[in-house]
């Protein structure tokens, strides 16, 4: 079973990582902190890593992240701009040098009214926009890893059940031997079983 449970980990990792590794052109292996193969991989998990490591998802949170910042800068007021120069002078007669002028201009930039309030909301609705492309993202991949994950979920229980079913196979037909080998029963059920074995055998 626990040898199940880890071929399960892995195969859930590496169809949640690998679309994005498509998309990205390279090929990374997912970080597992801890020692060892983990007990069990819930749905939770493989969203959760979905989420952390699907490179097209996060290049969405990047470009969102990139439109958030453009905001903040939307709703700040320029930074005034300072400008110092200084100029020499003559001095007065019978002075010896020349004396200097400092002179400091201060600039601020003033937006028209309603220009401002104006970039702010344009801003804000690329926000929104962006958001839901990456909602949108995250969601169609998640989509994916929850149906591999089950699919994935009932291919193990089909083959839990064929392995119980071969199990059970093999003993009947040591029954069905004992039982020939007592001259309580025939050779044909023996056949019979050995036939089932072979049945139970393929189907795993």
């Amino acid at each position: 079973m626990q040898i199940k449970k880890s071929v399960a980990f892995w195969m859930v990792v590496f169809m949640i990582v690998w679309p994005g590794l498509l998309w990205a052109g390279t090929i990374a292996k997912p970080a597992h902190s801890g020692g060892g193969e983990p007990e069990g991989f819930s749905l939770q998990d493989a969203l959760n890593l979905c989420a952390q490591n699907n490179l097209r998802v996060l290049e969405m949170k990047k470009k969102l992240a990139a439109v958030e910042a453009r905001v903040v800068q939307a709703r700040a007021y320029s930074n005034p701009e300072i400008d110092v120069s200084s100029t020499g002078l003559r001095a007065g007669i019978g002075d010896e040098g020349n004396g200097t002028e400092t002179e400091v201009q201060m600039q601020q930039e003033i937006e028209i009214s309603g220009a401002r309030h104006q970039k702010k909301m344009l801003a804000e609705a690329e926000v929104e926009i962006a958001r839901e492309v990456w909602r949108g993202t995250l969601a169609a991949a998640k989509a994916v890893v929850q149906e591999k994950y089950y699919a994935l979920q009932l291919a193990q229980k089909k083959n839990e059940l064929a392995a119980e079913n071969l199990d059970y196979t093999r003993k009947l037909l040591d029954l069905v031997q004992l039982k020939y080998r007592s001259g309580r029963t025939t050779l044909a059920e023996v056949i019979r079983a050995k036939l089932e074995l072979a049945q139970s055998e393929n189907d795993l």
